[in-house]
């Protein structure tokens, strides 16, 4: 079976059917690497979305970095308990610069000029083009909101962009499902890095409610899909003005 590569030319016909456009804000979701179905891989990506959003647009990635957390906390790794004093001597702590996410768009989004990398210790996100710079400035509590990094989205045209990943997956639901009924939220605990020295971050996350998820893109009237074989792509908008259905929705 012969993969489909995607070029520049698919990409921009396939985006503009998206509804992308100038000046909006999408949050683009990957999981693994882009180079077996797209010419060019992520930064082809990264290009053809500079060209479609222009000067005022913006382009933001989760950066997410669990590798940080201590072997205690409720995260993606689990250690015998025996050796928890070992792995905590030796994992790295978050440093915006030198941490590498497992997001490989946002790794590489993060070198193109201009991006910048919001500064939490698990949450982070990458940021390219026009952004407030107070807005990457995140709490170390319930980091993934409205409130910072994502504060843009309650006024501008917004799309939800997912390589090879479900729609029900992406971080914007951290934020949709803070202060909901039945809300759930666990205490985590992380370190930064300060020189050669690691400081503790023990900070609160909610945890997104999977039946709010299903029920909110169950009603969406759009969820663009794109199949190519082995790999799929897919987007949806968000309208988060305080008259809008999206924003209308998690408040009930």
């Amino acid at each position: 079976m012969v993969e489909v590569m995607y070029t520049k030319e698919d990409l921009i016909a396939l985006f503009r059917k998206f509804g992308i456009h100038k000046g909006m804000i999408v949050l683009v979701e990957a999981s693994g690497s882009m180079q077996n179905y797209i010419a060019g891989g992520e930064q082809m990506v990264i290009e053809v979305l500079k060209e479609l959003l222009g000067s005022q647009g913006c382009i933001i990635a989760p950066s997410f970095t669990f590798e940080t957390l201590d072997p205690a906390t409720q995260g993606d790794f689990r250690f015998d308990y025996s050796s928890w004093n070992e792995v905590r001597e030796s994992l790295f702590g978050f440093d915006k610069r030198l941490s590498q996410s497992r997001n490989l768009f946002a790794n590489q989004l993060m070198l193109n000029p201009g991006s910048e990398r919001s500064n939490h210790a698990v949450y982070s996100f990458v940021i390219h083009g026009k952004f407030d710079s107070k807005t990457i400035r995140q709490c170390a509590n319930y980091p993934v909101s409205f409130n910072s990094v994502f504060k843009p989205m309650l006024y501008r045209d917004t799309g939800i962009l997912c390589f090879d990943k479900s729609p029900l997956s992406s971080s914007i639901f951290y934020a949709l499902t803070r202060n909901t009924p039945y809300e759930e939220s666990i205490v985590l605990r992380a370190y930064k890095q300060k020189g050669k020295e690691k400081e503790v971050q023990t900070f609160l996350m909610n945890k997104p409610l999977e039946f709010k998820i299903r029920q909110f893109l169950k009603n969406k009237e759009k969820i663009h899909y794109a199949d190519l074989g082995n790999h799929d792509i897919s987007c949806f908008a968000l309208d988060m003005r305080s008259d809008n259905k999206d924003a209308v929705f998690f408040k009930n």
